[in-house]
């Protein structure tokens, strides 16, 4: 679902910036230092999206990488389209910045979460689900459960938590969270 939000996002923020790029009379004029917010603030949405709508980190970073370029290419786009547009050096840095700026969120964001699957990393667990996850495990031991049976329990604590997360991911989490506790 984040994907396809995220795809979505990513599809019209180019619509608009191809009308942006070649209508430029159908935009409002920023002024500065406005303007330059707005162009950081552009590619930084859009890097983040582009990240987020692809799996894996791979994928994240060539698709930041096209628009860490795309934002410097576009200023030269926009001198040679007409239309009283002009090059400035300046947007083509902001651009860029605000586009390397994504790339390091969605590179920080999924470099640790799900090893080649590059999947992305949640805040650390709380104490307090940490301490829910375990004591429902332990408790399941303590009735005698088999293995399959602590686990299954200590994903469904964990799912309280987190609702959002497939039980594969939970099991994963559950398995770190776990691994000291005899």
């Amino acid at each position: 679902m984040v994907r396809l939000i995220a795809r979505l996002g990513i599809g019209s923020m180019m619509v608009f910036g191809v009308v942006a790029l070649f209508v430029p009379d159908l935009m409002p004029k920023a002024q500065p230092p406005y303007d330059k917010v707005l162009h950081f603030s552009f590619f930084l949405v859009a890097s983040l999206l582009a990240g987020f709508s692809v799996e894996g980190l791979a994928g994240s970073l060539i698709f930041g990488a096209f628009l860490i370029l795309g934002g410097m290419l576009v200023e030269v786009v926009q001198g040679a389209s007409g239309g009283g547009r002009s090059v400035e050096l300046m947007d083509a840095i902001v651009n860029a910045g605000g586009a390397a700026t994504g790339v390091l969120i969605v590179f920080l964001l999924k470099r640790g979460g799900g090893g080649a699957g590059g999947e992305v990393v949640d805040a650390a667990p709380s104490s307090r689900m940490i301490r829910t996850v375990r004591a429902a495990y332990l408790d399941a031991r303590s009735r005698g459960a088999s293995d399959k049976e602590c686990l299954r329990a200590a994903v469904l604590a964990y799912q309280h938590f987190r609702p959002e997360d497939d039980e594969g991911k939970a099991r994963r989490e559950i398995v770190r969270m776990l691994e000291n506790i005899d």
